[in-house]
Formats: C-alpha cells, structure tokens, sequence
C-alpha cells in the first residue's frame, strides 16, 4: 500500500497546454456522447404505449378546451422521425354535430417533430382513409362548420396560452372519401364520393384561406349536386341525424 501511495506521488503533472489539451479535445466528446444517449433514451420513451396513451389523452384535452368542441381517437402512435397516426377520429363542430369521421389518418412530417419547436408544422403527406367530412351552413351564417378549424391555425390573430403554428403541407393521400356540403343559405346540396385520390400542393395560406393545388388525380369520383327548400336538418327513423359518429355510411 506505501509503494502504490509512493508511486501515485510521483506520477508527473500535467503540463497546463495538456490540461488545456484534455479540456478542449475530451471533454467535448464526453458531452456529445452524453447528449446523444439522453436523445436516445428519450426517444425510447416515447415509443411506450403508456406514454404516447399519455400524449394523445393530454393533446385531445388541449385541443377540445381551446376549440370547445369533442374530439375522439381510438389509436394512436407518435414518432419524433416520421410523423403519427390516428385511428377513428372524431371532430365534432360548434354545434355538436359531425364535422370529421376517419377510420385512419397517417401524418408524415418533413422534419420530423423537431419542426414544432420553432413553431411549425410542415406536413409531407396527409393519408386519409375511410373517411366522412360534412360541412354545413346555416341559412344565417357566412361561414361553414369548419371555419373555426381555419381560424385555430390563423397566426394573425392573438391566441391566448399557446404559440401560433405556421402550417405548410404538399401533398394529401386520399382512399374512399364521402364529403357532403349542406349549404342552407344557398339552398343547395353537394356529395362527393372519391375512390382514391392524390392532390399535391403548392403552398396554402389559412390567413387568407388560399390553396395553392399543383396537381389533382382523382380514381373513380362520383358527384351529385341539387336545390333544396328545406332549411331542416334530415334526420332518420330514430330522430338522429344521419351523420351520427356512431354509424358512417357504408362505402361501395
């Protein structure tokens, strides 16, 4: 133990240019290998199924408190690399009737997750699929049901408790679609049905609500259009309207 003591003494001490040397090259690294694992163990944690469960409940809590609406999802899955996915969304609007129904909705990010950071959310590609969308307008309103999507993502306004998202998207996948637009101030009815579809977008403005659409191919479409005079919902046999969330209509 006194030689092991004796020859620690005598070990030389390093020179300040090698302490200066140690410092500049090693720590560095140690710093950098230090991060990459934090990243790493991070990023395991949120492949957890309890922690993305966690994610979806407290992002549905926000979004439904701040558009003071219901929104429902069965599935979920969130990746900081490649986007999410959402199985059987539900949006209702203002009016607590179906705005949304979609068996599957898959969101690939450009720059991953790591975009949200400074404030924007720059979508590759939307997939939707087995999807519902019904847009309505009263006979005294200027503005359809979804309007109030639109506005929640406009940066000229002030929002209270959360940054403004400039949003960018060039490209949406789409795969039996039913779109239904009621319009009672026009009187006038429309319903789209779309096998496949694939619309590609140059730029899109939701200050302004201008969509900039490069290129649409459309597989299989089927549209209806016609006049109404009456300014009552429809409804079915069991006095429920008949975009209830809980039965969406059969696809051909």
């Amino acid at each position: 133990m006194k030689k092991e003591a004796k020859e620690k003494k005598k070990r030389p001490q390093r020179s300040r240019a090698e302490k200066i040397y140690h410092f500049v090259v090693k720590w560095p690294k140690r710093i950098g290998i230090s991060i990459f694992f934090l990243v790493f163990f991070i990023f395991m944690v949120l492949q957890l199924p309890a922690v993305q469960n966690y994610i979806k409940n407290k992002t549905i809590d926000k979004l439904e408190k701040e558009l003071n609406t219901e929104i429902s999802i069965s599935g979920f899955k969130f990746s900081l690399i490649n986007g999410f996915y959402l199985k059987d969304l539900y949006i209702e609007d203002l009016h607590q009737d179906t705005l949304l129904y979609a068996h599957k909705v898959q969101v690939s990010l450009s720059r991953g997750a790591y975009s949200l950071i400074q404030n924007e959310l720059d979508i590759n590609e939307i997939e939707l699929d087995q999807a519902n969308i019904y847009l309505f307008r009263d006979k005294d309103s200027t503005d359809f049901n979804a309007q109030f999507l639109l506005d929640y993502f406009k940066s000229d306004k002030p929002k209270k408790d959360r940054a403004k998202i400039n949003l960018a998207l060039q490209k949406i996948r789409l795969d039996k679609i039913r779109f239904h637009k009621r319009d009672d101030r026009k009187m006038s009815n429309f319903d789209a049905y779309i096998h496949q579809g694939d619309i590609t977008m140059d730029s899109i403005n939701l200050n302004n609500n201008q969509f900039d659409i490069r290129r649409v191919v459309l597989t299989n479409p089927g549209f209806s259009t016609f006049k109404h005079k009456n300014l009552v919902k429809p409804t079915d046999d069991t006095g429920h309207q008949p975009n209830a969330p809980n039965a969406p209509p059969p696809f051909p």
